[in-house]
């Protein structure tokens, strides 16, 4: 039998009032809610233009279609008459390919009816933006969804983000240069368009390591897409480059970049790196190695001799490569 003396539920009236909060209240109506009405899958429609890109594993980890887990799916009504998908593309793909049912498999749907009389500009807005707002405060909706959805409803800033990939020549999950090469790490590489006063050191970066990417000698820079973080943190040994000026310290962090970098792995510099500092440990674990060569007389002045001193910190910090997290 049941015994109620021994749960651990808690009102959530009473969790709301120990979180001491106070807002300003206001009047809700049952009829507020969006009815739930039944639709074949074979009915709906994803647009591209705002929606995340289907993760694979996910689908493949679901095993199979269940009711018990499949929760109303928001879906806009536009002016065609066509159902489109805000948020729930993944359940309904999940119901299409693991049910027998396939395509005339219905599932619950809120549907938001758009008026009559709006564009095709004006639906995608307000669907990109409702997409924003329901998943906002979810944990599974990284940066690249919000900033799709973002770009499709004019957000300012997220406008201004994918012209700093178009500018750097990139795109991440096919935002930014459709042409361009594919990277991983939206915040990384962000932070690889801030170093220096222009574009110069990213590009370099960039253009290092879509070399070593396409070298058949370089197996280990083989996978794409680029990593960000790689990205920041080369790009900030290149203005290292440039401040150590044309003398032979300048002479030899090049060489290194273009002629060496290739024997080190990707892993190696990126193992165990993490969060605000990845770029700046990338890029002191970079410039350790080019100090160990120039120790071991591998690295050398151009006319060959030996370097007598290696790269210092305080070299080091006046290019700019601090770690963001003990600046104060």
């Amino acid at each position: 039998m049941y015994d109620s003396s021994k749960d651990n539920l808690i009102p959530i009236t009473e969790i709301a009032d120990n979180l001491g909060l106070v807002f300003r209240k206001h009047d809700f109506s049952e009829e507020d809610y969006i009815p739930i009405t039944m639709i074949a899958i074979k009915k709906l429609f994803s647009d591209r233009e705002y929606q995340r890109l289907l993760n694979e594993a996910m689908i493949k980890k679901a095993g199979r279609f269940s009711g018990n887990l499949c929760r109303p799916l928001a879906v806009f009504e536009r002016p065609d008459g066509k159902f489109a998908v805000s948020d729930g593309q993944h359940t309904s793909t999940i119901g299409y390919l693991y049910t027998n049912q396939s395509g005339d498999l219905c599932v619950p749907c809120q549907v938001i009816v758009h008026p009559i009389d709006r564009t095709l500009e004006e639906c995608v807005a307000c669907e990109a933006k409702y997409f924003e707002d329901l998943n906002k405060n979810r944990t599974n909706v990284g940066a690249v969804e919000t900033l799709r959805s973002g770009i499709a409803y004019g957000n300012k800033e997220s406008l201004e983000t994918e012209q700093k990939l178009i500018s750097m020549g990139v795109h991440i999950e096919n935002i930014g240069d459709p042409y361009g090469y594919e990277v991983a790490g939206l915040t990384r590489i962000l932070e690889a368009y801030n170093v220096g006063d222009d574009l110069k050191y990213v590009k370099k970066s960039i253009d290092v390591y879509s070399k070593l990417i396409e070298e058949s000698n370089t197996p280990n820079w083989a996978e794409v897409p680029m990593l960000g973080s790689l990205i920041a943190g080369i790009a900030r040994v290149w203005c290292l480059r440039d401040s150590l000026g044309k003398g032979d310290k300048g002479y030899v962090v090049e060489k290194y970049l273009t002629e060496r970098l290739y024997k080190t792995s990707p892993k190696s510099l990126t193992e165990g790196t993490s969060g605000n500092s990845q770029s700046h440990l990338i890029a002191v674990r970079i410039i350790t190695k080019i100090n160990t060569l120039i120790e071991e007389d591998v690295l050398t002045k151009k006319d060959g001799t030996s370097l007598k001193h290696q790269i210092s910190e305080g070299e080091i910090k006046d290019s700019g490569i601090i770690d963001p997290t003990k600046i104060k």
